[in-house]
């Protein structure tokens, strides 16, 4: 169960990434969105600052047990 959570949330991060940066790219297809949508954004927008802040602790955290900074904050920014 555990590692099918991992799978769920590693996908849902890469796609809310690619959501934001098709968002930010300003494409046609925005512009017939329903307004609705904005509150996903900002639950995706706020899941994705939450990650981001959670990888770079890990990295920072990461020598203190022996492991490579970046990989272990890659790792955690994607679980």
């Amino acid at each position: 169960m555990l590692s099918f959570i991992k799978v769920i949330s590693t996908g849902l991060m890469c796609i809310t990434i690619a959501w934001e940066l098709g968002h930010l790219s300003d494409l046609p297809i925005w512009q017939t969105i329903p307004n609705y949508f904005n509150y996903i954004f900002l639950l995706a927008r706020f899941a994705l600052i939450i990650h981001v802040i959670e990888g770079i602790a890990a990295a920072y955290y990461a020598p203190t047990q022996n492991k490579n900074p970046l990989k272990y904050g890659i790792y955690t920014f994607t679980a």
